[in-house]
């Protein structure tokens, strides 16, 4: 949250433009309070670009949650999150919760083998995706692969940090 800040007031505006060709930006989460300032991914990761003076190939996203200890999956070259071996994602549909198939959106399921202090082996987000596929990403990547699309309409603030932050008065 607070690097988007940073980002958007200071670098943009500003016109400040660093040399970092080799970095490689890896980012995620603390979007949900910031809705009404969402760009998208490809403008974001243009921005960041211009910025550092570097590819947009070295502008990672990455969905996860601090309570799959750090289970995260990462964007490829072809802007797919793919599943690390450890781990695994199910789409559920809205309604049954039965697995989706290819190609359709459902709630988000992780699964990682980490947790082991709690059951967090299996948790259901509030959060919407759709597997594009397995073993066949153009990137040459096996597993499963899929798109994040977007947190469920009016779900609650849930995140460990944002829930932290309201108990404290910060939000």
């Amino acid at each position: 949250m607070c690097f988007r800040i940073l980002i958007s007031n200071s670098c943009i505006h500003s016109g400040i433009k660093l040399d970092f060709s080799n970095v490689k930006l890896v980012h995620s989460g603390g979007w949900k309070k910031l809705t009404a300032q969402a760009v998208t991914k490809e403008i974001f990761s243009k921005t960041l670009a211009d910025i550092f003076h570097t590819k947009i190939e070295n502008i990672i996203d990455f969905y996860g949650m601090v309570e799959q200890l750090g289970v995260i999956f990462l964007d490829c070259e072809a802007g797919y999150k793919h599943s690390p071996d450890f781990a695994d994602i199910i789409m559920r549909n809205f309604y049954s919760m039965q697995e989706n198939p290819i190609g359709i959106p459902g709630l988000i399921e992780i699964l990682s083998i980490i947790p082991n202090s709690y059951p967090g082996q299996a948790i259901i987000t509030e959060d919407v995706g759709e597997l594009v596929g397995i073993d066949d990403c153009p990137c040459g990547r096996k597993g499963k692969y899929f798109i994040f699309k977007s947190r469920v309409e009016k779900s609650e603030t849930s995140g460990c940090g944002d829930t932290f932050a309201e108990k404290r008065g910060d939000s």
